[in-house]
């Protein structure tokens, strides 16, 4: 079933898969049988575009996004070892960021007796996380022109 709202340019939609209202998967993508496809998604075929050797990807290089059953994007985090550097240089091109958790897991009011923990993985990928716009109704040229632009971002300039 593919919702009449959807816009699917791929050809390569698997056999019993559901694609829900706004959703868009581009040419190329290739997604698998029974896999169901969340209203609001954008899919494509890689996570590849973003090359900046100082930005770590949610995903290996190389990962086919489409044919993962479970992952949708609803937030596209990255990392840097400077956030707050990246974050200012992608507000001064244009690019809206944020950070969708500002305080770490165990530091919540929900996790009380974690408070006084030390998580030192988690509070090092909570330092350097920081959510890129990602949207179903994403002109794919903005989309394009956010990558270029963290692709010329550099850290010590």
């Amino acid at each position: 079933m593919i919702h009449p709202t959807a816009d699917v340019q791929s050809a390569h939609i698997g056999e019993g898969t559901n694609v829900w209202q706004f959703a868009i998967i581009l040419a190329g993508a290739v997604v698998g049988n029974n896999c169901n496809v969340n209203c609001h998604t954008f899919i494509e075929n890689d996570i590849d575009h973003i090359t900046n050797q100082h930005i770590v990807l949610p995903l290996p290089k190389g990962t086919n996004v489409a044919g993962m059953l479970a992952h949708v994007w609803h937030v596209f985090a990255v990392r840097t070892s400077e956030r707050k550097k990246l974050q200012d240089y992608l507000k001064d091109n244009g690019v809206q960021t944020v950070i969708h958790y500002p305080i770490p897991p165990h530091k919540q009011p929900a996790y009380k007796e974690w408070n006084s923990l030390s998580f030192p993985v988690t509070e090092k990928i909570h330092n350097e996380i920081l959510s890129l716009p990602v949207s179903p109704v994403m002109p794919e040229a903005e989309y394009k022109k956010v990558v270029e632009i963290i692709n010329s971002y550099q850290p010590g300039l």
